[in-house]
């Protein structure tokens, strides 16, 4: 039986693959000492807790899930070495576990441990809320601007995590969020010694866009809608320029946060468990800013652009293989409103696909041939005027 079972729910863009592919390589060189952090399956990645979480992520729960959630913790509680007094179970998803599933897998657990604990790690509003814009233009296909209307959509879809957070039946660790020092903190929190952090790979796992990154994959994204390309595209970025910082919260950004955070304050004022209470705390008090470093000016848009079209390109010609997408992909374009007084290179791709197959440069094709031929240079839902 462990001392203490801990459930690392996140929360998300707090850190959570950072921590652990950390946790993950000091398990596999035997650095940790006390505490087991299992493998369960090496396609799942280093985030042990993943398949739970995803059993769990806003579930009804009968008599199915019940099966397949035991199945799941029989398979982590195996996967641990013996001897150690303390298993942390980590995934940033099971911060969107519905009350009922969370209390389900605290039933399963509590049997294995004296102690049950949920670990949520938390930054301060502004820098939380424009990471995760970042991370869903960089991967969700997300295309809308960081403005009033994204932040009410996103904190509508986080509502019921808040209410279920609220409601957890363990008691909770929260830590504050810190870029630099959060493995050594959250190793303290799990009884480990913070120093053994330095047998960690160094480097990052992840990165956020830079501003000429971010505004090309927005444009991306207004035009293709499409997760497969724009994760493939950022990837590429990040691993073009792997140091690069996030880009600046923009000022109107900055504007419409302010107005947000006094609305947020308030919607969440009910709920006053020890656990939410904490979190408040950190997420609407004082922290560092939004837009952290600064950018490092060294990317050029053109090479930027070359590279998004390249795999724009890729992605044409593989619906061009597939005759049924191809067909649809441009009888969706010839259904948009399109305009010849602006040009927009992903959006002449998307209208006329025929050139991004043959690797045509748009731009030169627009001012050559297209524009006499009386193609359009852009869409008009593109541009807000």
């Amino acid at each position: 039986m462990y001392d203490t079972i801990f459930l690392h729910a996140g929360l998300p863009k707090t850190g959570s693959t950072r921590v652990q592919h950390g946790l993950h390589a000091l398990a596999r060189e035997r650095h940790l000492g006390a505490l087991a952090y299992p493998e369960v399956n090496a396609e799942l990645g280093p985030a042990n807790g993943a398949r739970i979480a995803r059993e769990m992520a806003n579930a009804r729960v009968d008599a199915p899930l019940r099966s397949r959630l035991a199945a799941c913790v029989d398979e982590l509680l195996a996967a641990a070495p013996a001897g150690r007094r303390r298993l942390l179970i980590s995934s940033e998803h099971l911060f969107f576990a519905s009350a009922e599933a969370m209390a389900e897998l605290c039933r399963l657990l509590a049997p294995q441990a004296r102690m049950l604990r949920l670990l949520v790690c938390v930054r301060p509003l502004p820098a939380w809320t424009w990471s995760i814009h970042s991370q869903l233009v960089k991967a969700h296909a997300c295309a809308e601007p960081f403005d009033a209307r994204w932040l009410r959509d996103w904190s509508d879809a986080c509502a019921d995590a808040w209410l279920n957070l609220d409601r957890c039946p363990i008691p909770a660790e929260v830590v504050p969020y810190d870029e630099r020092d959060l493995l050594p903190a959250l190793l303290a929190v799990l009884g480990e010694d913070p120093a053994i952090a330095t047998a960690a790979p160094a480097g990052r796992v992840n990165r956020g866009l830079t501003t000429g990154e971010l505004a090309l994959l927005q444009a991306i994204n207004a035009a293709f809608a499409d997760e497969g390309l724009c994760r493939a595209i950022s990837d590429e970025f990040l691993r073009r320029w792997p140091e690069q910082v996030r880009a600046p919260l923009p000022t109107a950004g900055a504007d419409a946060l302010a107005i947000f955070a006094q609305e947020l304050n308030a919607q969440l004022e009910p709920l006053r468990s020890p656990t939410m209470m904490a979190v408040k705390q950190i997420l609407f008090g004082a922290g560092p800013p939004a837009h952290g470093a600064p950018e490092v000016q060294n990317q050029d848009p053109a090479e930027l652009l070359a590279i998004a079209l390249r795999f724009v390109a890729a992605q044409q010609a593989e619906y061009r293989d597939d005759g049924r997408h191809f067909a649809a992909l441009k009888r969706a374009a010839r259904e948009m409103q399109a305009t010849g007084d602006r040009f927009d290179p992903i959006h002449y791709l998307l209208m006329y696909p025929d050139l991004a197959v043959h690797e045509v440069d748009p731009e030169v094709h627009y001012r050559n041939h297209g524009r006499a031929e009386g193609r359009a240079g852009a869409l008009k839902s593109r541009y807000r005027d």
